[in-house]
C-alpha cells in the first residue's frame, strides 16, 4: 500500500519567474490529475493529489492517481528563522 500525497508542482519556468506565494496561490486553484498535469501550459503551477507507488531515487517517486502514473521529485526548501 502507497502513500497518499497532496502537493503542488511547478514547472522550471513558473519556479523561476513568480514568487513563492504567488505559484502558491496560483497552484491552489489549479487542481488536476496526472494526465493533465503532463501537458499544462509553460508557467503553471498545479495541485496533485494521489498515491506515492515507489521511491525510484533518492527523491524520487512514482505517483499514481485515478489518470495514470507520474514521476516526481520532492524538493525540500528551508526558510531562514
Amino acid at each position: 500500500m502507497g502513500n497518499f500525497i497532496s502537493g503542488i508542482m511547478f514547472s522550471t519556468a513558473s519556479w523561476a519567474g513568480k514568487s513563492d506565494q504567488m505559484n502558491v496561490n496560483e497552484a491552489a486553484q489549479n487542481m488536476v490529475t496526472v494526465t493533465e498535469a503532463k501537458q499544462p501550459p509553460d508557467e503553471t503551477a498545479v495541485t496533485l493529489s494521489g498515491v506515492i507507488v515507489r521511491k525510484t531515487h533518492k527523491h524520487h517517486f512514482e505517483l499514481k492517481d485515478r489518470s495514470g502514473e507520474m514521476g516526481i521529485a520532492w524538493i525540500l526548501t528551508y526558510a531562514a528563522r
